[in-house]
């Protein structure tokens, strides 16, 4: 079992990753949030509630646990949480939902491209550049992304300049 524990606070985000390596992992768990309570309480940072749970990935991820407490908070297990505007699910494996990136990557584009209807196309192709294709590779080196979501948001960049340039053609 592998246990994250997602604590968000104000100006900090606290990733605690714990295996089940030992005989009592959630004894581990407490241990690692009681550690982390002490350290908020002598260095007044606050955690707050709403944004802090834990989720689980692993083998027995589905399995029923019992909340982890961080000093007075009881933290809920969930299926899926948003950092940094990436969807994260719990599972076997840690999954990556890519739909909110595709979207943001649309959304951009078609903006960039209803007012540059008359611009000319270097112009058009570098505010695309510029503005659009960060919001595909945001955080593709932290994560490993399958084969299939990769070709997915190629599939995103490449119908960028099928609609686009090569109607001017």
């Amino acid at each position: 079992m592998l246990a994250v524990a997602y604590v968000g606070s104000f100006s900090a985000v606290l990733c605690m990753l714990m295996t089940s390596c030992c005989c009592r992992p959630q004894l581990l768990a407490f241990s690692m949030l009681d550690i982390c309570y002490k350290f908020g309480v002598e260095n007044d940072i606050i955690f707050n509630q709403k944004k802090s749970v834990c989720i689980r990935i692993g083998p027995h991820w589905n399995r029923p646990i019992s909340p982890m407490v961080l000093g007075n908070i009881s933290l809920d297990w969930v299926s899926s949480f948003k950092y940094l505007g990436i969807n994260f699910f719990s599972g076997l494996l840690l999954k990556v939902d890519i739909c909110c990136i595709k979207r943001s990557f649309y959304k951009a584009i078609n903006g960039i491209l209803s007012y540059c209807k008359t611009a000319d196309e270097f112009v058009t192709l570098g505010l695309v550049k510029a503005y659009c294709l960060p919001l595909l590779t945001y955080c593709i080196g932290a994560i490993d992304l399958p084969a299939s979501s990769v070709n997915d948001l190629a599939v995103c960049w490449n119908d960028c300049f099928r609609k686009n340039w090569i109607q001017m053609i």
